[in-house]
């Protein structure tokens, strides 16, 4: 039986980004298309209805979802890999499709339209004494201070080096320890997303420092030409987003294929 979809190989970057702009991860995916990472497949490489980008764990599925190629994509999407799709049709299909074997994540995606770079600057010098605030450099990286920070950085960057080649960030010091970091999530193209790690220590908690270091990496990016995408897993990272002054939050799912006894351990790696 001959496969209904096949790899995007037309070298044509700025082509193969339009076929993903409806999708939530719109940022991600043209980030890593620019630096030729992921593979994309389509229905037809003349005229695609239907596409899907991968990369490591994460793919996007956008298109006709009434499609065999969209029906196909669905049936053989891998277990424990995360799939993000772009409206109720295709998240009818997935659910129809993997029935029980199905984590559905929720989200909530803000829009970046009322960002004020006045107002982040004002909230940067928020920084409690005792404190330093400087963007991010190699130092700072073998500094973090626990590892669960700046775990983006070998899974979509390789590297340390490659991080600071292709992404920045800001991070907070206290003494030596970076014990604060806002950095993009992915390389990037003309659009970031944003992930924002702080030690998790009573010592630093509740400090604002979460909030210094976003508004730092926003005011980057405005005043870079980059729009900062803000998607957020869970209440306290819309709040934050809500200060840094994103507005229109939205609510949607992102699903996970799962197998029985996969779901525990799956929200215990998320949480």
């Amino acid at each position: 039986m001959t496969k209904p979809v096949s790899e995007w190989t037309n070298p044509d970057k700025i082509r193969a980004k339009k076929l993903f702009e409806s999708s939530k991860m719109r940022a991600v995916i043209r980030g890593l298309i620019e630096q030729e990472r992921g593979t994309i497949l389509v229905d037809s490489i003349e005229d695609p209805k239907v596409a899907m980008w991968s990369y490591s764990i994460m793919s996007s599925a956008v298109g006709d979802s009434s499609t065999e190629a969209a029906r196909y994509l669905i049936e053989e999407f891998p277990y424990l890999h995360l799939l993000n799709v772009p409206d109720k049709n295709w998240e009818s299909l997935v659910r129809k499709t993997w029935g029980e074997d199905i984590y559905a994540m929720p989200r909530t995606t803000l829009s970046a339209e009322a960002l004020d770079i006045d107002h982040l600057r004002r909230l940067k010098k928020t920084l409690p004494e005792g404190f330093t605030l400087q963007k991010v450099d190699r130092e700072a990286l073998s500094n973090l201070a626990e590892k669960t920070m700046g775990f983006h950085i070998p899974q979509y960057f390789g590297s340390p080096e490659e991080f600071i080649k292709y992404g920045f960030g800001f991070c907070i010091k206290h003494g030596k320890r970076a014990v604060s970091m806002a950095s993009t999530y992915t390389p990037y193209d003309d659009e970031i997303e944003i992930e924002i790690d702080t030690f998790d220590s009573p010592e630093y908690r509740r400090r604002g420092l979460a909030t210094v270091a976003g508004a730092a990496l926003i005011e980057y990016a405005l005043e870079n030409g980059l729009t900062p995408n803000w998607d957020a897993q869970t209440s306290i990272s819309v709040e934050l987003a809500k200060k840094l002054g994103y507005i229109n939050p939205v609510p949607y799912e992102a699903f996970f294929r799962v197998k029985e006894g996969d779901i525990e351990k799956l929200r215990a790696a998320l949480a």
